[in-house]
């Protein structure tokens, strides 16, 4: 029961870390002015970060086991985001039909990459915003992990006190035999030695 119990606790860690550190970290990229991904890719990056949530949650977490991890987390949301938008980037834009010259779809293909690049690329607003990021879920995982513990003993508590309240019935021990007053044994032995024997009876 108890390793189930711990197996339980290390998951919800590890889904609490990877799903807070994917939404913010999605969530700021945006805001800063990145593109937004596919559901498909998100999932794959929660599904990557949760196997790198796993090693971290086997034990209590702290800001200094957690910082480093949702660093990470930060920095791979940003580069998988931003790789998939130029990776799709590469596609004709539109406006540009199948018989347009080989030369001005490059040349559109170039500045559109140009100008994507520019926007997501790691600036000051977008590292504010990845940091940011950071610090809430650092603060979040903590705090979900610390009243988890609290529920986790709260609960504890209660199953100590019901388990108590229970009312067993209790079974008297047997009373052991009454053991004969030596004192009275040895008197009626005196009695019995003095009278002796019974008297024959008188045959006729």
């Amino acid at each position: 029961m108890a390793t189930m119990a711990g197996r339980a606790t290390t998951l919800a860690r590890a889904v609490t870390i990877a799903t807070t550190s994917l939404a913010l970290g999605a969530g700021s990229h945006v805001l800063a002015g990145g593109p937004a991904a596919p559901a498909g890719v998100l999932a794959v990056l929660g599904s990557l970060l949760l196997v790198g949530a796993l090693g971290v949650s086997r034990r209590r977490l702290s800001a200094r086991s957690l910082v480093p991890l949702v660093v990470v987390a930060q920095a791979l949301v940003h580069a998988v985001l931003t790789w998939v938008h130029q990776a799709s980037a590469l596609a004709v834009p539109a406006g540009l039909s199948p018989a347009t010259s080989h030369g001005a779809v490059h040349g559109a293909v170039t500045a559109h990459l140009v100008a994507d690049a520019a926007a997501v690329h790691l600036g000051p607003t977008m590292l504010l915003a990845h940091t940011a990021a950071t610090l809430v879920t650092v603060a979040a995982v903590l705090g979900a992990d610390r009243a988890a513990a609290r529920a986790r003993h709260w609960w504890s508590g209660v199953l100590v006190l019901t388990r108590g309240a229970v009312v067993v019935p209790r079974v008297a021990p047997p009373r052991p035999a009454a053991t004969p007053d030596m004192a009275t044994v040895s008197r009626l032995a005196r009695s019995i030695a003095r009278r002796g024997p019974p008297a024959a009876s008188a045959t006729a």
